[in-house]
């Protein structure tokens, strides 16, 4: 890095299920990036198991100048830059700090999905994977109610948070 270039965290948007490939690769090619994990308890019907989990799924922080940020979005499962207006999203280095000693607390129950009502969502998982929507209702924080626009008809369903990405 050249000392003109100024130096942030910018946030990068990852497919379902790429964060961890995502940080791993960018540390290959020598990017410094950072992907908040916390621990959680998974639920099989078998079952528990402790797991590392993104606190924020879906997305990667990178750290450093444009040439960084460019060459992060060449990696395998990054999607695109998150921007905000027309420049890319970046975060501050305490909001960064803020982050790891919130994960260093070990106080973190769950994150909370920031989709509202009216979003377009898809169904990434389970018996109705594929079908798309809009959000018409959040009961609790774990089941989301969509209606699915079928054959001029709609269809409410309860869906579980975690089967449902916004697109």
């Amino acid at each position: 890095m050249n000392k003109t270039q100024i130096i942030k965290w910018f946030v990068l948007y990852t497919k379902p299920n790429f964060e961890k490939k995502a940080d791993s690769q960018c540390r290959d090619l020598g990017i410094e990036s950072y992907l908040p994990l916390y621990t959680v308890i998974r639920k099989w019907s078998d079952r528990k198991k402790r797991i590392e989990a993104p606190l924020f799924p879906g997305y990667i922080f990178v750290h450093g100048g444009e040439k960084e940020r460019l060459s992060a979005l060449t990696v395998n499962g990054v999607v695109k830059s998150v921007m905000f207006r027309t420049e890319p999203a970046t975060l501050r280095e305490e909001e960064i700090e803020n982050i790891k000693l919130v994960i260093k607390s070990d106080k973190i129950i769950e994150t909370v999905s920031s989709i509202t009502i009216g979003t377009k969502v898809k169904i990434k998982s389970g018996p109705l994977e594929g079908l798309e929507g809009r959000l018409t209702e959040i009961k609790g924080n774990k089941v989301f109610s969509l209606v699915l626009e079928t054959i001029n008809s709609s269809i409410l369903v309860d869906v579980p948070q975690e089967e449902v990405i916004m697109i």
